[in-house]
């Protein structure tokens, strides 16, 4: 509002044309003994307080430029330079107590719309700023890539085993047990052995909406860690990254899902 030479000049002189209305309206001069000619009194009551704010606006500025808090002076502008303008009339127009008790009341009124005028400006960008604050942060908030988890816990609520769902290799059953194979954060491959039936280990990962590919009666695998399909029908290897051996196929798998992700991948 205050940024340039233009602005600051446009609003000190609609003030002053603003305050030269109000006088009008009032019929101010008509209380100064001699009453000044209407062209000469308005014209300078528009200049005198076209000046007055437009210093005030001024040193607004500086304060803004040295980032202290300038609301106050800006709001407090339009009724300082409707004092200092009410008391220069009074002074040139050689009018009398009532006359300048008259102009101070009509400046200090005419002050009040442009004072909440400003106070609604200051209240509205202030709004403005947290609405678009909080959407920035959502937004930010939002680009940041959720990865989903693997969290497994014992009956009694311990967390066993917590990692990225993309640092798991596969499931094998071992009777009552699962056995685990996964990456570590140093990239090596661990695995370990829990209590647990493949079933459980599919719910967990069905709570993270993500499916692993059951691939034998003993094993569910990770599809973004298979790196190569080998055999024939009825008989398919799968090989998968970070393990020696391979993982059979179940006849009754379609293999082609598979295959389709691997061309992909590639």
């Amino acid at each position: 509002m205050l940024g340039t030479l233009k602005n600051r000049s446009l609003i000190a002189v609609s003030y002053g044309i603003y305050s030269a209305l109000i006088v009008f309206f009032f019929d101010s001069f008509s209380f100064v003994n001699p009453a000044p000619a209407s062209v000469v009194g308005y014209i300078s009551l528009i200049g005198f307080v076209s000046l007055v704010e437009f210093v005030l606006l001024e040193l607004v500025r500086v304060q803004m430029l040295n980032g202290k808090n300038f609301r106050g002076l800006f709001v407090s502008s339009f009724h300082i330079s409707g004092l200092v303008a009410s008391c220069c009339c009074w002074l040139i127009f050689h009018g009398e107590e009532s006359s300048l008790f008259l102009f101070i009341t009509t400046f200090l009124v005419s002050a009040l719309l442009p004072t909440m005028v400003v106070v609604l400006y200051f209240i509205f960008n202030e709004a403005k700023l947290k609405i678009s604050t909080k959407e920035i942060i959502e937004e930010e908030k939002s680009e940041i890539e959720y990865v989903p988890l693997f969290c497994l816990e014992s009956e009694t609520g311990k967390t066993l085993l917590k990692l990225p769902i993309d640092q798991l290799i596969c499931f094998e059953a071992n009777d009552n047990y699962v056995i685990i194979y996964y990456f570590d954060k140093s990239n090596n491959v661990k695995k370990m052995m829990e209590r647990f039936s493949l079933k459980k280990m599919e719910e967990i990962l069905s709570l993270e909406n993500t499916k692993f590919e059951r691939v034998h009666k003993s094993f569910l695998i990770n599809p973004s860690r298979l790196i190569a399909i080998s055999g024939k029908a009825q008989a398919y290897k799968l090989e998968l990254q970070g393990l020696e051996s391979l993982i059979p196929v179940s006849r009754s798998y379609s293999i082609n899902l598979l295959e389709q992700k691997l061309i992909e991948k590639n």
